[in-house]
């Protein structure tokens, strides 16, 4: 672009532009402060909105953005699935973080399984067949289930004692 070539020699060969584009950026910086500095006491305006007012319009504003995205129910039914998901996890007092990266490494995983299966001819006995794998999905197994047994476990020891007769 502009007819530079990028690299170490950048500063070399044009030291006015790499300097200018360095100046730029921090007057960009400035800006960026003074914008942000200026827009606080409307987002301060903002918190103070009731959620009774708050939830119908940011619930009208994600559906809109969620048909807008791919122009069919589509796109909504899956967000009403996403935001059911999330409630119950949140009600099962799942951690999301771990959930956020698990959707980024997801593409990894998949990669991976995939190529068991190719090595496998489809069985799934590939990921049983060493110790260290059954372990790690036995593992995975109750790490996944535990919020669930630990819930369970607190109402049924939260039930008084029913005396025999």
């Amino acid at each position: 672009m502009y007819g530079l070539n990028p690299g170490p020699l950048l500063f070399q060969n044009e030291p006015e532009f790499t300097w200018g584009l360095i100046a730029s950026l921090y007057v960009a910086n400035v800006i960026t402060l003074i914008v942000a500095l200026s827009i606080v006491p409307f987002l301060i305006k903002i918190l103070k909105v009731p959620t009774k007012i708050m939830v119908p319009i940011i619930t009208t504003v994600c559906i809109m953005g969620s048909y807008s995205a791919s122009n069919s129910l589509y796109g909504v039914m899956l967000m009403l699935v996403a935001g059911f998901i999330g409630f119950h996890l949140k009600k099962n007092k799942y951690p999301i973080p771990p959930i956020l990266l698990a959707f980024v490494l997801a593409p990894t995983l998949e990669r991976a399984v995939r190529r068991s299966f190719l090595l496998s001819d489809g069985s799934p006995w590939i990921f049983f067949q060493k110790p260290i794998s059954c372990g790690l999905i036995i593992f995975l197994l109750l790490t996944i289930s535990f919020p669930m047994l630990r819930s369970a476990y607190k109402k049924i020891t939260a039930r008084p004692l029913q005396e025999k007769e």
